[in-house]
């Protein structure tokens, strides 16, 4: 077969093409010197090129790895897939043209499930191309993914008193059972609940100023206290001093009973 002299029942190695016959390694066809084994496993024979085994010259080699490209899965060395780029328009011969892949996790958009990396599929997503939004499971009008770029419902925006409801939407930021929106009015801080209360007389949660309309819980509303006491602002949050004629009424009806 190999014209070496030696018949080829005789020959050890009888295509001559420097894989035995037999043995751990053998010739996968002794008879063909274009054929003989696949040490690499790229899909292309060792010795298809040169009649000898060499795995760095058996095949077409595009970015030369040592991998034929038949049986290399990236042919162009750009770090993405070859069936990849044929899915998301690229060419997979060319390192020079990329893929669209918005996450840089070489899985361009096309066949990626996940193309802002924030580890919510896109069809969940509701911003599939921005990592710091993706869902609001908690509805406390704070994203899920705003701060760690990564869903997390107790840690999705500032929350001053540590509820678990972000502060955008909770009634109450510092947690001191006066609503932000009361403090404001009564000018205390709704961020801070430590010595930090707004005045409230009559501890009925609405505090004095502007928001509760009868400061010391008699019965009387403020203004009408101010009235019958000459603007004494005292009157309003002292329970004991009751507008004069209201008191006799009282009286009166108390006696006819």
């Amino acid at each position: 077969m190999d014209d070496d002299g030696l018949c080829n029942a005789m020959d050890s190695d009888a295509d001559g093409d420097t894989v035995l016959n037999v043995g751990p390694n053998a010739d996968s066809n002794d008879l063909n010197a274009m054929v003989c084994k696949d040490q690499d496993n790229d899909t292309c024979d060792d010795c298809a090129l040169t009649g000898l085994p060499d795995t760095w010259n058996d095949g077409d080699d595009y970015d030369t790895d040592g991998k034929c490209n038949s049986g290399d899965l990236d042919d162009d060395g750009d770090g993405y897939k070859d069936a990849d780029e044929v899915a998301c328009g690229s060419d997979a011969l060319d390192v020079s043209d990329l893929p669209p892949d918005h996450d840089q996790d070489f899985k361009c958009n096309a066949v990626d499930p996940d193309d802002d990396n924030d580890t919510v599929i896109d069809g969940n997503d509701s911003y599939p191309f921005d990592r710091t939004l993706c869902r609001d499971l908690d509805a406390d009008n704070c994203d899920d993914c705003a701060v760690i770029f990564k869903p997390s419902t107790t840690n999705d925006g500032t929350d001053s008193d540590a509820d678990g409801q972000c502060n955008l939407s909770d009634l109450d930021d510092d947690n001191d059972g006066f609503s932000d929106i009361h403090e404001a009015t009564c000018l205390s801080n709704p961020l801070v609940n430590q010595g930090n209360l707004p005045v409230d007389h009559d501890d009925d949660g609405l505090c004095d100023n502007g928001v509760d309309s009868d400061d010391d819980d008699d019965g009387f509303s403020d203004v009408d206290e101010l009235a019958c006491f000459s603007n004494d602002a005292t009157a309003v949050t002292d329970d004991t001093r009751m507008p004069t004629d209201t008191v006799m009424l009282m009286v009166n009806v108390i006696f006819q009973i």
